[in-house]
């Protein structure tokens, strides 16, 4: 009874370990992804922050002035091409996309999900980014701010050049700093490492079949062994007891 336990708390020992190591295993990937996405999430950022200020200053340093013909050469236009031909080459693994709660173009309206992000940073000004995951998706989102040099064209209304008052009324009245719009950046889960997540549940069941399967084996020898020990105390008892009343009866005689 003794025997069986101590095997009952060693089983318990043992199944808590596995569960441990595995789920130990499981988070580890995890944060792996994670933060390689994540770094790969800000390197496109960069990327992106980069491009759009030099494309900026390009604009402005060779005095080409907004209309109807060149309009379509401002930053968030070039940008949101940039990223969809991107995001085609690549069979959308990678979603860039560059969109303002009040934009001068309909397409540009940020979603829910980014019009979220964007109440979050007007709120938490201290805060420069944020990453979330949303089933197999990554978010990765970024504040875009006034420039001064942004002024031009998102100051006050008046002043902003023909091209742009002709055809737009909105997104104006923007101050240096103010929040303009955000970048968010999607990017799915590797699918080799969704592979290895797989894979891992898959050992973790199997050796747990196998140590189940050992476990019935080790508990049925030793419930054997027990029933034979008991077996053999019963009869060595009944054999003393035999032998002490032969005794007694000799010691009567």
């Amino acid at each position: 009874m003794r025997s069986m336990k101590f095997f009952t708390i060693l089983i318990f020992i043992l199944f808590l370990s596995i569960g441990y190591k595995t789920y130990e295993q499981y988070n580890n990937l995890k944060d792996t992804q994670r933060l390689i996405l994540l770094n790969e999430s800000r390197y496109f950022s960069e990327f992106i922050e980069s491009f759009r200020k030099t494309y900026q200053n390009v604009l402005i340093d060779n005095n080409i002035s907004i209309d109807q013909h060149t309009i379509d050469l401002l930053p968030i236009k070039t940008i949101t091409e940039i990223s969809q031909q991107f995001s085609d080459s690549i069979g959308s693994k990678v979603i860039i996309h560059t969109v303002s709660d009040r934009p001068r173009n309909i397409d540009n309206m940020a979603n829910s999900f980014e019009l979220d992000r964007i109440n979050y940073f007007k709120q938490n000004p201290k805060e420069k980014d944020s990453f979330i995951q949303k089933d197999d998706m990554y978010f990765y989102s970024k504040p875009l701010f006034v420039q001064p040099s942004c002024l031009s064209c998102h100051g006050e209304q008046d002043d902003a050049p023909l091209g742009i008052k002709e055809r737009y009324s909105n997104a104006y009245n923007y101050k240096a700093g103010d929040i303009r719009g955000l970048l968010n950046i999607q990017i799915k889960e590797y699918s080799f490492i969704s592979g290895i997540y797989i894979e891992l549940k898959r050992i973790f069941f199997t050796i747990i079949l196998l140590f189940t399967v050992f476990l019935i084996i080790i508990y049925m020898l030793l419930k054997k062994m027990n029933l034979k020990d008991k077996q053999y105390s019963e009869q060595l008892e009944n054999e003393i007891e035999k032998k002490m009343y032969e005794i007694k009866k000799q010691k009567d005689t």
